[in-house]
C-alpha cells in the first residue's frame, strides 16, 4: 500500500496490419516489427507492475489514437492533440485523484550536499 505508479505514455497508434503479415517473413515484417516489439514490451511492463502491486495501485495513461494522427515532431495537429488530451484528462481525473491526490511527500534531504567540505 506504500507504492503507487502513474505511467504516462505518449499515445499508442492503432495501426492496421496487413493480413499477409501472418505468413510473412523478415522482409515484410521489417517496417512493423519494431512497433510491435515496443508495444509488447510496454504492455508486459505495465502488466508486470500490476501483478506485483495490484490493479488499484498502477494507473497507465497511453491513449490509443488512429495511426499517423499525431507524431512527436508534427506541429500541424497541435490543436487536435490538446483537445484530445483534455478529453482523456476528464476521463482519468477521478481515478488519478483517488489514487494520488492525497499523497504528501516527505521532505527531501540529499545524502550528499555540495556545501559540506570534503576531507
Amino acid at each position: 500500500d506504500q507504492v503507487r505508479v502513474f505511467s504516462l505514455g505518449t499515445t499508442t497508434p492503432i495501426a492496421r496490419r496487413r493480413g499477409r503479415l501472418d505468413r510473412a517473413g523478415v522482409l515484410l515484417w521489417a517496417r512493423s516489427a519494431a512497433e510491435v516489439v515496443i508495444r509488447g514490451q510496454s504492455l508486459a511492463a505495465t502488466n508486470h507492475a500490476r501483478l506485483l502491486l495490484g490493479d488499484d495501485d498502477v494507473l497507465r495513461l497511453d491513449p490509443e489514437v488512429p495511426d499517423k494522427q499525431f507524431a512527436l515532431d508534427k506541429t500541424t495537429s497541435t490543436a487536435a492533440l490538446v483537445g484530445y488530451a483534455r478529453n482523456r484528462a476528464r476521463h482519468i481525473s477521478p481515478r488519478f485523484g483517488e489514487t494520488f491526490a492525497h499523497h504528501v511527500p516527505r521532505h527531501y534531504e540529499p545524502s550528499h550536499r555540495a556545501d559540506l567540505e570534503v576531507a
